[in-house]
């Protein structure tokens, strides 16, 4: 097997998103390489979200995945992490390698020969990520079904990552929803306090349409230019402009796509 793993970059920082829910169909995964998802996430003991702390933080999985040369035994794993560098190691090329292999196994922390073919996971650390394993036992092609939910324990940058390190797997093809959860909702840590801003926004262009009109159509009647007529629309425009994002955002938070 090469050395030299590649990392394929599904985006996903801390900023604007349309969802949080992604929908895979016959998504390749390709022997040998990692890919990985990430989002910014709160958990429910954060002082931030007291109101909400009976709920759950979570990413959830829910699909199958098919091999496409079903004549061997194979695994690919699931990891949800805080951080990439809770997997692999730094060679002496300073080139990071992710699988664990023959050559490196017994010499590497985290790669011994019960986890060749496994991503290499140093046990030296306080926060290890959380795995999940998908195997096949046979040559038998068939799907292999998943519904797991990884929980949030800490508020902070999360990487969901796809490995595939076993030759003998091949290439798996994924079909599913990956779905990112906290504990308010399903909108994005960056997000979240828009929904505040909108409302508040929403009463602000209110009060002001609302003083507008009064002055203008009760005490200077006779004093109106096109401009004043302009304002009001302006204001009005303003108040149904910031319900709209309101309740878009309050849609976006519950389902997690925009309509």
């Amino acid at each position: 097997m090469n050395r030299i793993f590649y990392l394929f970059f599904v985006v996903g920082f801390c900023f604007f998103v349309d969802g949080v829910i992604f929908s895979y169909e016959a998504e390749k995964l390709q022997v040998g390489h990692v890919m990985y998802q990430s989002k910014c996430m709160y958990s429910p003991n954060d002082t931030a979200m007291s109101q909400f702390s009976t709920n759950p933080s979570e990413v959830r999985i829910e699909g199958s995945f098919v091999r496409g040369d079903p004549y061997y035994i194979g695994i690919i794993q699931i990891l949800l992490s805080h951080s990439l560098d809770t997997i692999g190691y730094i060679n002496e090329q300073n080139i990071k390698e992710y699988c664990c292999t023959n050559t490196l196994s017994s010499i590497v922390d985290g790669c011994t020969r019960e986890n060749i073919g496994r991503l290499i996971i140093p046990t030296n650390q306080t926060n290890p990520p959380q795995v999940l394993d998908i195997q096949w036992n046979n040559a038998a092609n068939t799907p292999y079904d998943v519904n797991h939910t990884f929980t949030i324990e800490k508020s902070e940058k999360h990487f969901l990552i796809f490995s595939s390190c076993l030759t003998l797997t091949g290439d798996v093809y994924m079909t599913g929803t990956v779905s990112w959860r906290n504990p308010y909702g399903y909108l994005p840590t960056d997000l979240y306090h828009m929904i505040e801003l909108y409302e508040a926004l929403a009463a602000g262009y209110f009060v002001l349409s609302l003083i507008w009109i009064t002055l203008c159509y009760v005490y200077y009647n006779n004093q109106l230019l096109p401009l004043h007529y302009c304002v009001v629309i302006v204001t009005i425009l303003g108040v149904l402009e910031s319900i709209a994002w309101y309740f878009d955002s309050v849609n976006f938070n519950e389902i997690g796509t925009r309509s």
